[in-house]
């Protein structure tokens, strides 16, 4: 059933071993389209040369910022490689950090309308997701989180969803690369200016020179909103085949968020009126 897919993969923003990474201006249209390949930005020349603490460092203290708002809405803009298929999807957001909670509602064709509830420790511990438009008529499915067909289009369950989750996934696999890599294959630019539409950012820039076992991409990119500190903004690159460019993995972009809203149960009710489930 193609229909039970729901392109979670655009609405996740959490990343495997191997380093994270930015784009040093909104992305909307760069990348790859299809083929699943194309070549990083270069970024400008302010650049300094950081380590591991640094960096990590960097990355705790966007945690602590991110983990102290209980709720916020957003809009995120995703491309992720699947199975040989480059998928792009923008949908609008809204997160409850206690419990666990997510509504996600897809705003770009041809998924638009498509609706997905997740909250922890409700609904037997599944998602609730409809499609829009016409495939309404399939009705609302119930799933688990790691379900074969709710993965189907996704890189990763959606109980990973989120800045937070994101900027843990970051940290672990800086201090996974710190403990087990050889510090000279691992080159750690910083960018003090960088530029996500009109938010002024940092840029942390990491890039493998030798391809080691658990490490996934070559180059990541990951920039923090130098006014807030969150995390809002990642991009990866794995490894290129001989004579090929760098093939562009995943993409996250969170804008236009809106912090402590006072987001409530009904938020994430599929009874709520203003939902179609």
């Amino acid at each position: 059933m193609a229909v039970v897919g729901l392109v979670l993969a655009g609405w996740l923003g959490a990343e495997k071993l191997g380093s994270a990474g930015n784009n040093r201006a909104s992305t909307e249209g760069r990348g790859a389209r299809g083929n699943g390949v194309a070549t990083p930005i270069p970024s400008a020349g302010d650049e300094t040369r950081k380590n591991f603490d640094e960096v990590i460092a960097l990355a705790r203290k966007s945690l602590a910022a991110i983990q102290e708002v209980p709720d916020y809405t957003a809009v995120l803009t995703t491309t992720e490689l699947i199975d040989g298929r480059m998928l792009h999807k923008k949908m609008q957001i809204k997160f409850r950090r206690e419990p666990f909670s997510a509504y996600l509602r897809c705003r770009s064709k041809p998924d638009a309308g498509r609706e997905v509830i997740y909250v922890a420790g409700a609904n037997d511990g599944k998602l609730l997701a409809h499609e829009g438009g016409i495939k309404r008529i399939v009705g609302t499915l119930k799933l688990k989180p790691d379900d074969p067909e709710a993965r189907s289009e996704c890189r990763y369950p959606i109980t990973e969803i989120g800045i937070e989750k994101m900027t843990e996934s970051t940290i672990a696999a800086w201090e996974y690369e710190q403990k087990n890599l050889d510090p000279a294959i691992v080159d750690i630019q910083f960018f003090a200016t960088a530029v996500h539409g009109p938010t002024s950012c940092s840029e942390v820039q990491i890039t493998h020179t030798r391809h080691e076992p658990g490490i996934e991409f070559q180059v990541g990119r990951l920039y923090f909103d130098k006014q807030t500190n969150y995390l809002i903004e990642a991009e990866q690159y794995g490894w290129p085949k001989d004579g090929e460019q760098l093939p562009l993995v995943e993409h996250y972009d969170y804008s236009d968020i809106r912090v402590n809203v006072g987001l409530t149960d009904e938020d994430f009710d599929p009874q709520n009126p203003n939902y179609r489930f």
